[in-house]
């Protein structure tokens, strides 16, 4: 198993990477597959460092000794958090997946999903093999978008809700653009805030096309008026937090000054004012 950390001061840039755990986990294996492209013929026992990185990575086998998964919320997650002292997204990592069996398989999902629940700061879980090199690419990719675009500060995973910080962070954002506050935008309040985020816009018929796709399928997205409404806004970036692009709605919420813990700074602010008062033609 594995287990990813790192601070979210801000939005990182530059990532280092750590792997740590019990001895005979497949540590060393990973990290030369992952920096070498291929499998090591023997361990020499000497720590490798890795290109600019920050974000240590716990790896734990499960195959060849059952016992450390039990170790994995005994010892690492519980050790991870009193060391760090905050929450801080993790990624399980089971390696070594070429030697698992169905049955231990089998098994596996209930222990998981345990954990899952308990240490809410686990984000997700993957099978590698450094030897294959099943997955081994995806490891490291996603411990990285754990730390660059965090999910624990967006969505609650127990209860599969926006968390009420991001609630409150994407009301705001919206309220930029829905100038009588009744909770909708104008095709063009909409295009100014795509312009503003993604740097693009959509013609007419594109929008038209949309309106028409979202009444269909959700109601209250498009009002009396025709104007599409919070509800399609807040979807939205649910749909992108399940589907793991999580870095589009960081996008959105990093444009308009928020930080890794939701937190924005008022410079902005003053700006987002004077926006409002600017009709949109």
């Amino acid at each position: 198993m594995g287990v990813a950390w790192s601070s979210r001061a801000a939005a990182k840039r530059d990532v280092r990477v750590a792997v740590i755990g019990d001895h005979g986990t497949g540590k060393s294996s990973l990290v030369a597959t992952i920096t070498t492209g291929r499998f090591p013929d023997q361990d020499d026992g000497v720590a490798r460092v890795l290109p600019p990185a920050r974000l240590p990575v716990t790896i734990v086998d499960t195959s060849s000794r059952p016992n450390t998964l039990e170790r994995i919320t005994t010892f690492w997650l519980p050790k991870i958090r009193r060391l760090l002292q905050l929450k801080v997204p993790v990624i399980l990592a089971g390696c070594k997946v070429d030697l698992s069996d169905k049955q231990q398989q089998a098994g596996l999902e209930n222990v998981l999903d345990f954990i899952m629940c308990t240490f809410r700061e686990v984000e997700i879980y993957l099978e590698c093999s450094a030897l294959h090199r099943i997955k081994v690419d995806e490891v490291f990719y996603c411990a990285q978008m754990a730390v660059l675009h965090p999910t624990t500060p967006l969505f609650d995973k127990a209860t599969r809700s926006i968390k009420p910080r991001c609630m409150m962070a994407f009301q705001q954002i919206f309220s930029l653009y829905d100038r009588d506050k009744d909770g909708a935008v104008s095709d063009a309040e909409m295009n100014a805030f795509l312009v503003r985020c993604f740097k693009v816009s959509l013609q007419p018929a594109e929008i038209a096309d949309m309106k028409r796709v979202v009444q269909q399928h959700m109601i209250g997205g498009v009002n009396d008026n025709g104007l599409i409404t919070f509800i399609v806004f807040l979807y939205l970036h649910v749909v992108f937090i399940a589907k793991g692009r999580e870095e589009t709605t960081w996008a959105v919420l990093r444009k308009f000054g928020y930080d890794n813990e939701l937190v924005h700074g008022f410079s902005w602010w003053p700006r987002a004012l004077a926006l409002q008062r600017r009709p949109i033609s």
